[in-house]
């Protein structure tokens, strides 16, 4: 963290001189701004999906009487083959990394977590001066989408979702 933190105040440093703090929002910083709630809504969803996911068994049999090994997975329900042995598994779905949401979150505490991070990040935004304001934004568009990306290829897709 404190290496994010360094690199963003050193990048920072070198978009806004200490004698030109301009405030003035311009259309690129909402252009940015609507880039980072499309994220995050596209997130959400992507995390409703995760939230969404239940534990699921997963049963092998061992075929013992044919003298060589054939499994054969079977999905959500326990069985017996005479002359078999069964394995069953229970496979954890994905789960949210997000120790604000929680592993499990119901779609209202989701929404109501990138609604407000959507808030919050356009204030800390409409706060700072231009070039702060600019690098600020890039790091958030960017760092939210590489999330993105790494959900995606998980399978989770890219759609949005409040």
């Amino acid at each position: 963290m404190k290496t994010v933190l360094f690199v963003f105040l050193f990048l920072s440093s070198l978009a806004c001189s200490a004698d030109e703090f301009n405030f003035a929002w311009r259309d690129q910083d909402t252009a940015r701004a609507l880039v980072l709630v499309l994220e995050h809504a596209v997130d959400a969803n992507q995390t409703k999906r995760i939230s969404a996911m239940q534990p699921r068994t997963v049963c092998s049999a061992l075929e013992s009487s044919v003298g060589h090994s054939n499994q054969t997975p079977v999905y959500g329900r326990s069985f017996t083959l005479s002359g078999a042995t069964q394995t069953c598994t229970q496979i954890m779905p994905l789960h949210e990394e997000n120790a604000m949401i929680g592993q499990h979150a119901s779609n209202t505490k989701i929404n109501a977590y990138f609604m407000a991070l959507s808030v919050l990040e356009l204030l800390i935004a409409a706060e700072l001066p231009q070039g702060y304001r600019d690098v600020f934004q890039y790091v958030r568009i960017v760092d939210t989408g590489v999330t993105l990306n790494n959900n995606r290829r998980l399978g989770l897709g890219f759609s949005v979702g409040f």
